[in-house]
């Protein structure tokens, strides 16, 4: 029995570490990908370089300095960042607020040195299949 549930286990974590994971859709892991990319440099403070990556409406809603500033403000009370887990993701074709297309929203709980707190990301496909953020909240 012990062997079966130890067979179980592997067939689970090898499924994990693929990305096979039932219920996750293939535009969700392209849409996580890009958003874990986005994320760890906004963990770098490179704030202008993940402005000028974001997708164009992110970059027609706010001004690069405008994103900068809010963006350190609401960062800069938490301090350093310990770990980050998702919470969940969801795709979506329609958002408030924004055009229509290919969507997915994802919530990390995230864990600074000084307290906890929720990211939302939202990414969009762009033309060419390319996933980038448009949208950016903390709370």
């Amino acid at each position: 029995m012990a062997g079966k549930i130890l067979i179980l286990m592997v067939v689970i974590w090898v499924l994990c570490v693929a990305g096979v994971i039932p219920g996750e859709s293939g535009e969700e892991r392209g849409a996580l990908e890009a958003a874990t990319r986005w994320l760890a440099l906004v963990d770098k403070e490179e704030y202008a370089e993940r402005w000028a990556q974001a997708s164009e409406f992110f970059r027609t809603s706010i001004e690069r300095e405008e994103w900068e500033r809010m963006v350190r403000e609401a960062r800069m009370p938490l301090a350093a960042l310990r770990q980050r887990e998702m919470i969940d993701s969801r795709y979506e074709t329609s958002l408030p607020g924004i055009p229509d297309g290919e969507y997915v929203v994802m919530r990390f709980r995230c864990l600074y040195f000084k307290r906890l707190a929720i990211e939302t990301l939202t990414v969009s496909r762009e033309e060419g299949g390319v996933w980038k953020v448009c949208g950016y909240y903390i709370r």
